[in-house]
Parts: C-alpha cells; structure tokens; sequence
C-alpha cells in the first residue's frame, strides 16, 4: 500500500504539470489572439489609376493606420514589385485583381505569417 502512495503521487505531479503547460501555452495564445484582435488592421481594397506616360498609381486601403510597408523586387520568372504590410490581415473581396494596364497584368495579394503581401 505504501509504494502505490507515491506512484499515485508521481502521476499526479506529472498531470500537474502537463496542465499547468497547457495552462500557459493557452494563456500565451490568449494574449496573441486579443493583441491580434485589438490591432485589427486590414487591408479593404487596392485602386489602379492610370497615369500618362504608361505609369499606374496604386492606393492601398486599409480600415486604419498603415503599418511602416516593407518592399522588394522579384526578378525571376518576371519582374514584379512586392510590397509586405505587417500585422495586417487580408480583407479583399478577391486575392486576384486584373489590371492590364501599362505593364502591369495582374494584383496579386495573400495573407500569411503575420502579414498580408501584395505582387
């Protein structure tokens, strides 16, 4: 009877502190979601105007402040220009917008990772 005392003792520690890991990843996701939430930055829609001389002026619009964007090129299998918006979600009505206009086909835009890219 004495032996089964601490093995019993020994699950129950071991329960305990698989819970209070649960307990802490939950509260973490918890934080993460409310400051996610709290942010709720979004991306609306994405405006083309033709310029003269064959440029195209583009408008992101977000439902609040925009984040400071991050940009690059990309120059294989086409040049393309992509623009990063952290802690921004996607809330287009569709990720493809046809352009053709000038250079320019197509508007690409995704979410992931934290952030929404537009090509």
């Amino acid at each position: 009877m004495f032996m089964s005392g601490p093995k019993h003792h020994g699950k129950s520690s071991a329960r305990a502190a698989v819970w209070r890991c649960f307990g802490m990843l939950l509260a973490a996701t918890v934080f993460i979601t409310s400051a996610w939430a709290q942010d709720g930055r979004q991306l609306e829609s994405i405006d083309v105007q033709a310029l003269p001389g064959q440029r195209l002026e583009f408008r992101l619009r977000m439902n609040s402040a925009a984040p400071e964007p991050m940009s690059f090129t990309i120059d294989d299998p086409a040049p393309r220009i992509a623009i990063d918006l952290p802690g921004t979600a996607l809330a287009l009505d569709a990720r493809r917008q046809d352009v053709n206009s000038g250079p320019v086909s197509t508007v690409l835009a995704a979410e992931g990772n934290g952030r929404t890219r537009v090509v």
